[in-house]
Order: structure tokens, then C-alpha cells, then sequence
């Protein structure tokens, strides 16, 4: 009864100290106000604190969009190599900045004029690399961008 007591006490630190931890990948979506979305991009920050994991080499670091939020449906729209960065929605809509640090802390952003109708996708961050065994390594982080519906009001009926 107390070797399992005690290893059920060690299960539930074990627990709360995974929790008490901060992810070494992060996602952010930065929209514009309302009366600002003509003027102001849609900015999506991800950033990857390599000295959090394993990992020894980064190879891209990406963001991907979806309309539904399915696995499958994930389309880059921003990727940062070593040697490149690559938009895949037209230049014009998007730019796409970032450094790949293997030291320290990686980012990408991504500030893109999104119609109103961007404003409602879901959003993943993807890391990909090596670590020190050599083994192929992703970490990833999901967000999803809630939509601005209008609410309706019931006591405006028009009587």
C-alpha cells in the first residue's frame, strides 16, 4: 500500500510539473482592430526556443492555414529555411520575416492583408528538425482565429 501511494504521489508531481512548463513553441495571432483591418495586417508570430528540446538542428520552421481545422487540410502559407523565405500566397498579400537560430530562440512572421473572410481560419506553426541522435524531430502548435460574427438582436424586430 505505500510503495503505490508513493508512486501515485510521484505520478501527480510528475503531472504538475509538465504542466507548470512553457511549450518551446508558440503561436500568436496579432488581428487589428475592427475599424483598422483596411490599414493593418493580420500578424501571425510563431517563434521555437530550440534550448527547451532536443534538438539539435532546425531545418524550416513554417506556418500553415486551414479553412476546417482537419489534419489533412493544413496548407503553408509562410516557410523560413536556412537559405529561404517562401510565401505561398501572392507577394503582394503577404511578408514573411524570421531567422533560424540554433542556439537560441527561432521565429517567423508572417503579416499578410487578410479579407474578412481570413480572419476565420485555423492556424498551425510547424518546427522541423534533428535532434542529438540524429533523428527527424516536429513540434507544431494550433490556433484558431475566432471570426468577428455579428451577434443578432432579437428586441430589433422592426415593430
Amino acid at each position: 500500500m505505500y510503495l503505490r501511494t508513493v508512486f501515485l504521489l510521484l505520478g501527480v508531481l510528475a503531472i504538475a510539473s509538465e504542466q507548470g512548463k512553457r511549450k518551446p513553441i508558440v503561436l500568436k495571432i496579432n488581428k487589428p482592430q475592427e475599424k483598422e483591418k483596411s490599414s493593418k495586417p493580420l500578424s501571425l508570430d510563431c517563434s521555437f526556443k530550440m534550448s527547451m528540446t532536443k534538438m539539435k538542428t532546425i531545418k524550416s520552421l513554417a506556418i500553415l492555414r486551414s479553412e476546417t481545422g482537419k489534419e489533412e487540410s493544413y496548407k503553408p502559407i509562410a516557410t523560413l529555411t536556412h537559405n529561404s523565405k517562401t510565401s505561398n500566397l501572392g507577394d503582394s498579400e503577404l511578408t514573411v520575416s524570421g531567422k533560424i537560430d540554433e542556439g537560441g530562440e527561432s521565429t517567423v512572421l508572417a503579416k499578410y492583408a487578410a479579407p474578412d473572410s481570413g480572419y476565420c481560419f485555423f492556424y498551425k506553426c510547424v518546427v522541423e528538425g534533428t535532434d542529438e541522435k540524429g533523428d527527424f524531430r516536429t513540434y507544431n502548435r494550433k490556433r484558431q482565429d475566432r471570426c468577428g460574427k455579428k451577434k443578432r438582436n432579437p428586441s430589433k424586430n422592426g415593430t
